[in-house]
């Protein structure tokens, strides 16, 4: 084993671009009618949703998709974040939908907007 990297500095080589500010990250990059995506999040920690008018968004220039649970497969994932596997005795628990009509927390996503 080659232990010269212990206790000693490493530089890092995006370093300096990092802390002048001239580093480039997937958000700095913008084409030309490159579709925006953007989620609204509940502002409260527990509620139910009654309704939800997307009329006035999928009207809007430029406006693609507008995305609810209504609009989703129920189909269910597992939120304890393990790796998934083929062994089914050890995968987790597929209980949770990814958006429907209950809020669970505060910042829980409820829809969606894809958008030029």
């Amino acid at each position: 084993m080659n232990y010269k990297v212990i206790g000693s500095s490493v530089s890092r080589l995006d370093g300096v671009a990092k802390v002048t500010g001239k580093a480039k990250y997937a958000d700095d990059y913008f084409e030309r009618e490159m579709l925006i995506g953007k989620v609204l999040r509940s502002p409260y920690a527990h509620a139910k949703i009654r309704s939800i008018d997307v009329s006035k968004a999928k009207n809007l220039d430029g406006v693609e998709a507008v995305i609810t649970y209504q609009d989703l497969p129920k189909i269910k994932f597992a939120t304890a974040g393990h790796p998934w596997t083929f062994d089914e005795a050890h995968r987790d628990v597929e209980d949770r939908l990814i958006i429907t009509d209950k809020v669970r927390f505060c910042g829980e996503p409820v829809a969606a907007v894809v958008a030029i």
